[in-house]
């Protein structure tokens, strides 16, 4: 391989859990945020087969699932097409027309004690021989704004996986009581109790999450409503944020706490709370009393 084929190439290293960066990699917004840092618009062609194609607004974070077909534009004028594949659980783009044609950016990761090395890559995707377009890019005027849009990718990235995590809690409330539930794990939390819920998802919205996750920890179909108190802030990335929940069928199941309690203002404090629990008591408790 000549120099002029050498692959140009960016790296970071994030201290993330790895599935997390990968899903990261994977959405959509990620890759356009980046277009439109380096001044182009991605759009999902309306001829791409791919399901994302038809549910891929701006800003959305419908992952991509491979069998895509991306317009790059400047203003109205198209800067070219490239299809999606996905390796390895990563997305790589194999440009098809365009200055760039015959490149592909492609996508790795790997782990060592200090984290996970991101590193984003752009090479020519022939194994021998190399199209006038992808010669260009790779030459040497080329190559310094090559790696700074590389870079901008992984920038973008980092600050992604900085963005606060969404924790939704219930604040289920019957008969002027709500539920507690007592966790299992992980050890250091074994014990505590809380407001039943978790993680809001990528693509999903604080309710639905709080449904979603009523259904699979205690097999309770809810209906969301208002937010109860005000977000809690439980480290530097991720905040807790409690809704008003009603029961519309089921009881609570054991599967991933080991006791449940209906709770009166009264006895709020009768149980061992988690930390970010505690917080949105007073709200709680002003909650169940307008209730009664």
């Amino acid at each position: 391989m000549t120099w002029q084929l050498a692959p140009l190439r960016a790296a970071t290293l994030l201290e993330v859990d790895p599935e997390r960066i990968r899903r990261g990699l994977l959405r959509i917004d990620v890759w356009q945020r980046t277009a439109g840092a380096l001044g182009f618009e991605l759009d999902i062609a309306p001829s791409s087969a791919g399901p994302a194609a038809a549910s891929a607004p701006g800003g959305s974070e419908t992952p991509w699932v491979g069998g895509e077909t991306v317009r790059f534009r400047q203003g109205h004028a198209s800067a070219g097409l490239a299809h999606v594949v996905i390796v390895d659980g990563l997305p790589q783009f194999q440009v098809i027309t365009g200055t760039a044609t015959d490149a592909c950016v492609r996508v790795r990761m790997g782990s060592t004690g200090a984290g996970t090395v991101v590193t984003v890559e752009l090479v020519s995707s022939r194994s021998a021989g190399a199209s006038t377009g992808i010669s260009r890019v790779l030459q040497g005027r080329f190559r310094r704004p090559v790696v700074f849009a590389l870079q901008t990718l992984l920038g973008i990235v980092t600050l992604v996986m900085h963005e606060n995590v969404v924790v939704v809690g219930a604040a289920v409330i019957r008969d002027g009581a709500v539920l507690a539930a007592r966790r299992t794990y992980p050890q250091s939390l074994a014990g505590k109790w809380e407001l039943p819920g978790g993680k809001v998802e990528p693509g999903e919205s604080d309710k639905s999450a709080l449904v979603r996750e009523m259904h699979e920890e205690l097999g309770m179909a809810v209906e969301v409503g208002e937010q109860i108190g005000d977000d809690v802030a439980l480290d530097v990335e991720k905040i807790l944020r409690v809704y008003r929940v009603t029961l519309l069928a089921g009881e609570p199941l054991l599967t991933e706490h080991d006791e449940v309690r209906w709770l009166r203002a009264d006895q709020l404090g009768e149980v061992d709370w988690l930390p970010g629990d505690v917080v949105v008591l007073p709200a709680l408790a002003a909650a169940l009393n307008a209730n009664l």
